[in-house]
Formats: C-alpha cells, sequence, structure tokens
C-alpha cells in the first residue's frame, strides 16, 4: 500500500508567516508605550530581593550635594579666595568692635582731667595690641589658597613660643610633674602591699595559734575583740592635732605610749636560736600543763594577749616551732646549695689555670723548637 504525503509549496509558507508577523506587530502595537517600555526610576525600585542596592539617583539630590562638596576643594581658587575674604571680614569686624569700645572709655573718660593720660596710655596700648595681632594673622592668612584647616594650623604655629629659655622651661615642668605622678603610683602601691600584708596577718591570728591549732569561737571571739579596741586606739590617735602626734609613729603601727626597751632573746635572723626558744617554751607550758591544766591555759591565753599587742605594733611574731623548722630547712639548703656552687667554682678555676699554663708551657716550646730548626737549616747552607 503506498502512503503518499504532499507538502505546502515554500511561497505559500512564506506568506502564512508573513502575515502571523503582521498580525503580531498590530496587536503590539495597540499596547501604550509606558506599559511596555521600563523607564529608569522603575528599575531602580528596591524590591525584597534587593538588600545591598544603594539609593535611586536622583540628579537633584545630586545638583544638591555638588556645591557642598566644592566648598571643601582645595584644588578650586574660587573657594579659597572665598574663605580667606570671609575670615579678613571677620576679623577687620573684630578689631572695629574693639576700636570702638576703647574710644567709648576715652570718651567717657574725658571729663576727669586727672584720669586723660592714664585713658590716653592705655588706648594707644590697646591699638598697638590690636595692630600687632592684626598684621600677624594678616600676614599668616596671606598666601595663595590656604584650606580653613591649614590656615587654622599656621596661626596656632605663629602664636607658639620660639624662645629656646620657654620651650626648655615648659620641658622641665613636664618631666617634673611625670615624675612626681611616677613617685605617687610607687608609693600609693607601697602603702597597698603594707596594708594587705597588716590584713593578711591579723586573719592568721584571728582563727590560728602559734602552733597551727585552730581556735574555738569563744578564743575567736576574744581575739576579735582585742583587734576592734586596737583599731579604736589607732583612731583616737588619728583625731588628735599633728604636734601631739610622736614623730616615731610609722605606718601601720600602733603606738602605745610605752617606753621603749631593748629587745631580749635572740636575733631575728638567728631561726636555729628563735626554733630552741619556741620549743623550750612549749616544753614548759607542757610540764605545767600536766600539773596544773588551769594555770597552763591562764599562761596560754596571757601569751596570746602579748602576741596581739605585738602584731598590733607591727612586730614579727616567730614562735610558731612548725614554721620555724620549715625556715631553718630551707636555710640548710641554701647553705648546702652554695656550698656545692662555691668548691664548683673553685675546680673550675684552678682547672681553667692549668689549662693556661699549659697551653703556656706549649707555646713556649714551640717557639723554641722554630728556633732550632731555623738555625739548622742556616748551617746547612
Amino acid at each position: 500500500m503506498d502512503i503518499s504525503t504532499s507538502f505546502p509549496a515554500l511561497d505559500d509558507l512564506r506568506a502564512a508567516l508573513e502575515a502571523t508577523s503582521k498580525a503580531i506587530n498590530q496587536i503590539v502595537d495597540l499596547i501604550p508605550a509606558e506599559f511596555w517600555f521600563v523607564e529608569d526610576h522603575e528599575a531602580n525600585i528596591e524590591s525584597k530581593y534587593m538588600h545591598k542596592k544603594r539609593g535611586i539617583d536622583v540628579p537633584e539630590t545630586k545638583a544638591a550635594k555638588k556645591p557642598k562638596r566644592s566648598k571643601l576643594n582645595p584644588d578650586d581658587p574660587a573657594n579659597a579666595v572665598t574663605a580667606r575674604q570671609s575670615l579678613m571680614a571677620q576679623e577687620e569686624a573684630k578689631a572695629k568692635a574693639g576700636k570702638q569700645q576703647h574710644q567709648q572709655a576715652a570718651a567717657d573718660s574725658d571729663s576727669d582731667a586727672g584720669d586723660d593720660a592714664a585713658s590716653d596710655a592705655v588706648t594707644s596700648g590697646d591699638e598697638e595690641v590690636s595692630d600687632f595681632s592684626d598684621e600677624d594673622d594678616e600676614q599668616v592668612m596671606s598666601g595663595p589658597a590656604m584650606t580653613v584647616q591649614e590656615k587654622l594650623a599656621a596661626l596656632r604655629l605663629a602664636r607658639q613660643p620660639t624662645n629656646p629659655k620657654s620651650i626648655a622651661r615648659l620641658e622641665k615642668k613636664l618631666a617634673a610633674s611625670a615624675e612626681e605622678r611616677k613617685t605617687a603610683r610607687a608609693e600609693k602601691k607601697k602603702e597597698q602591699k603594707q596594708k594587705q600584708k597588716h590584713q593578711k596577718g591579723i586573719d592568721q591570728m584571728m582563727t590560728k595559734t602559734s602552733d597551727g591549732a585552730i581556735l574555738s569561737r569563744d578564743e575567736v571571739q576574744n581575739k576579735k575583740a582585742i583587734v576592734s579596741a586596737v583599731n579604736k586606739a589607732a583612731k583616737a590617735a588619728k583625731g588628735k592635732s599633728a604636734d601631739a602626734i610622736n614623730e616615731d609613729v610609722s605606718f601601720g603601727n600602733v603606738d602605745f605610749g610605752e617606753d621603749k626597751k631593748k629587745t631580749k632573746g635572740p636575733a631575728k635572723k638567728d631561726i636555729k636560736a628563735q626554733l630552741a626558744k619556741a620549743e623550750k617554751r612549749e616544753a614548759k607550758i607542757a610540764e605545767i600543763a600536766d600539773k596544773d591544766a588551769e594555770k597552763a591555759k591562764a599562761i596560754k591565753e596571757k601569751g596570746a594577749w602579748v602576741k596581739a599587742l605585738k602584731s598590733a605594733s607591727g612586730e614579727k611574731i616567730k614562735d610558731d616551732t612548725r614554721l620555724l623548722k620549715k625556715a631553718l630547712k630551707r636555710k640548710e639548703k641554701e647553705k648546702e646549695k652554695k656550698k656545692d656552687e662555691w668548691a664548683k667554682r673553685t675546680k673550675t678555676i684552678a682547672k681553667e689555670m692549668r689549662d693556661r699554663q699549659k697551653k703556656r708551657a706549649e707555646n713556649i716550646q714551640k717557639k723554641l723548637d722554630d728556633r732550632k730548626s731555623r738555625k739548622t737549616k742556616k748551617g746547612k747552607k
């Protein structure tokens, strides 16, 4: 079975396409241009997807901003001349106002015959000062196209002291003030350290005894009463006049008005003797406690009072056997360490001396051998 297909002619197809295109163009021509073409301001309208887009460039806004920016342009000679003229007009107005005030004051003082010379001198002096300042300002202001910032900087520079003596005096004052501030900071830091150290000692005294035992509540209350009494005495001493205060009162200490006595016993740096004294005292209290517990308790309480008073007056109490043993052990270790270091140092010095002597002997022997070899060579020739 034969199937035959028929295609339209090429001319007919072209005519159909042209008719369709013509119909579409006629339909498009019926749409107004304002709905078909997109204007610039509609294209710049921000949508919800345009977060980082800048504002609309409106010509009126640009035209309004242009003169403001042109005023700040230092390369524009017209702006520089205008700024200079305005500044000079302000200076002239100030000078005229000052002269009018001086003239009015002189006219008012003409009625007094005795004050004529004084008023003339004052007006002439003021005129000289005003003339001098105007000339200086005009000299600074004169120049090719200076900006306002440059003119202000030039005025400040012109009014700075140029005398080397005055500059040196100012530098000396600044250095002295800086040194005073540094000294005050150092003194304040030192006082704070002393206060912290004193407070730390009081806190330790409140809760523990000399041998490291924890105190009971009643004993802590007794010690607090002692500290409060000492603080009251210190406040009363501060309330006195400067003449009544004794000159030998130091910071952080309390002067109880007692006569100064020579301290008996071992030296403060003699830790071994301090330990022996503390152990002897503890042994004596233990011996008394075996016979009479009440008497031993009274002795301990009395010792606590004495210790509290000495601590409040700034004296260091060294009666803790545990701490003294620890300090003695540390001191002995340091002594042994220094002894070993000294032995190593002596060995090193002796070795260096032997090495230098050996090297010297080798150099001398080498010189002798060289001399002998030169003599033998000369003899052979």
